[in-house]
């Protein structure tokens, strides 16, 4: 009945939005920034990954500072002094609910087509960045308003800010490059600048990405499949950007490092994750100018595939989503108590009260 609710109202927000004058379209903006955040701040054992952030937030220790850095710094930080000011869990998932969709509309209202790519975003990527991966959630929200500012200093410092809050966004970098790159000189400049973050990285928290990448197999001995399904995925992606090259070189290198992702997570399960990542930041730089018209019904060739690409994600999303509880309790992994449906508000949660 709450999610229900939930996607109805904010499927109608961003419907009104699209369609009403431009004097009216931010207000429905700030409306559906509310409704994002609250939904998901306000929920109660929602979400595989609840319970573990809560557990960290406990941990949290507030005479150490130093001796919290386990992981990436940025949620560790907003832990730390929300823990010192106010030390109640369902209040800190507000506030970072509140921070996350901060940055993530920061960057949305920078695009054109900001009601489609929030209606892609609603149904495919919402509830898993919003109430399970919270940190690669906020991550990918620092990285596309580094994408949507052209000022040097600030994208650079959304970058880091990125990185800081999840080491996935590494993988995500190409498209920054080719995203904000016009010359040779600077495409030197910027590789400098990159090299210099990973680096950074590396010296910070090396031991815990081998560590990851250890958990996940990606040292493991494995054979490269690809099934004809992928085959045809990545061709009819570089024969629909390839199509347009000419308007839009760009796109065909996003498409080209998508289809790479794609590949890599069918091997590697770490990649699962970063696929959605990937496919978040295409579906954002590809809506970012006018790419088709309602009116006239004309569209670039990337956006039929992108919509495929949608309602494909989403249909194993949702099916996903509809079936957690059973695949749980089939194969023992996850807690029951936390499935995505149904949802429950703060106050009837388990392991709160």
């Amino acid at each position: 009945m709450y999610h229900l609710a939930f996607f109805s109202i904010s499927s109608l927000m961003i419907f009104l939005g699209a369609s009403s004058d431009k004097k009216y379209r931010f207000l429905f903006l700030v409306i559906l920034f509310f409704l994002f955040s609250i939904y998901a701040g306000f929920r109660g054992d929602v979400g595989q990954d609840t319970l573990s952030y809560q557990l960290i937030y406990d941990s949290i220790d507030l005479d150490n500072f130093f001796d919290n850095f386990t992981f990436e710094p940025v949620f560790v930080v907003l832990a730390y002094f929300h823990k010192l000011l106010f030390d109640d869990v369902t209040l800190f998932y507000l506030f970072f609910s509140l921070v996350q969709c901060l940055v993530f509309f920061f960057a949305v209202n920078k695009i054109y087509h900001k009601w489609i790519f929030l209606f892609v975003y609603l149904f495919t990527f919402y509830l898993n960045f919003h109430f399970n991966v919270l940190r690669a959630g906020l991550a990918l929200g620092f990285f596309l308003s580094a994408l949507a500012t052209e000022r040097r200093f600030l994208s650079t410092i959304f970058i880091l800010l990125s990185v800081a809050t999840h080491f996935s966004v590494l993988a995500l970098l190409p498209f920054f490059l080719i995203r904000h790159t016009t010359g040779f000189k600077k495409l030197i400049r910027e590789w400098v600048i990159i090299g210099g973050i990973v680096l950074g990285a590396l010296a910070f928290k090396g031991d815990y990405l081998y560590g990851r990448l250890k958990v996940y197999g990606v040292f493991d001995e494995i054979t490269f499949e690809f099934s004809g399904l992928s085959f045809v995925f990545g061709f009819l992606a570089l024969f629909a950007f390839g199509f347009n090259f000419r308007d839009s070189p760009k796109h065909l290198l996003y498409a080209l490092i998508f289809v790479f992702i794609f590949y890599m997570s069918v091997n590697f399960e770490i990649f699962y994750r970063i696929r959605h990542l990937a496919f978040c930041v295409m579906v954002y730089l590809l809506f970012e100018d006018r790419c088709f018209s309602a009116k006239s019904l004309s569209f670039k060739p990337g956006v039929m595939w992108l919509f495929v690409l949608f309602l494909w994600t989403a249909q194993q999303e949702w099916t996903g989503y509809f079936e957690e509880k059973a695949n749980i309790m089939s194969t023992g992994r996850g807690a029951v108590e936390f499935t995505y449906f149904p949802y429950e508000p703060f106050f009837d949660s388990s392991y709160r009260n």
